[in-house]
């Protein structure tokens, strides 16, 4: 069953997909794009820091950096950035993954 807030989190998904901005691409280092994409997945920074085998503040320092870098001012922000840069893709409402596949 869909609800208003995720009627309204869609909406938000379909302004940044179409907003237009510079391509991130460029701009990300490797690391930066991998940190992006395991936050924007849902992990928590110590989970991202122990997958990547660096300290959580490093984790915390980069996704401070992709935040300044591109004007974001929130954690959503930086999930609906990284949907709209195709490094995640946005979730599917209608069929949701598994709890076991979320973690």
């Amino acid at each position: 069953m869909t609800t208003s807030k995720d009627r309204l989190a869609g909406k938000d998904v379909n302004r940044m997909l179409h907003a237009s901005k510079a391509n991130c691409e460029s701009k990300l280092t490797p690391r930066q794009r991998e940190v992006l994409q395991l936050l924007a997945e849902g992990k928590k920074m110590p989970q991202v820091a122990k997958l990547l085998h660096i300290t959580t503040r490093t984790v915390a320092f980069h996704k401070y950096r992709i935040m300044k870098e591109f004007d974001l001012r929130s954690s959503y922000d930086l999930v609906l950035f990284a949907i709209r840069e195709h490094i995640v893709n946005p979730p599917d409402y209608d069929n949701p993954a598994p709890r076991s596949q979320m973690e």
